[in-house]
């Protein structure tokens, strides 16, 4: 009777190299830093930021909440 293979894996891409869980650089970092509480003051904001996203627990959800708030953003800017 055959045993399987017991034998550890030794390739395969989650062996070559570990994921990159860091944030990727944007071109809106310095925006997104000087829209921190530390530097704006604006706590209100990051709490409802928090709030929001704390609701949401998928990648989905958060592209979700984002397309929204982008939509949001143009139509109280008049782009749309």
């Amino acid at each position: 009777m055959l045993q399987p293979d017991t034998t550890p894996a030794t390739s395969g891409p989650s062996l070559l190299k570990p994921p990159n869980w860091c944030d990727q650089p944007l071109p809106e970092d310095a925006d997104i830093t000087a829209a921190h509480p530390m530097n704006s003051g604006r706590n209100d904001l990051y709490t409802e930021a928090m709030r929001l996203v704390g609701a949401r627990r998928s990648k989905a959800g958060l592209v979700e909440l984002v397309t929204w708030l982008l939509l949001k953003a143009e139509c109280v800017s008049g782009k749309r």
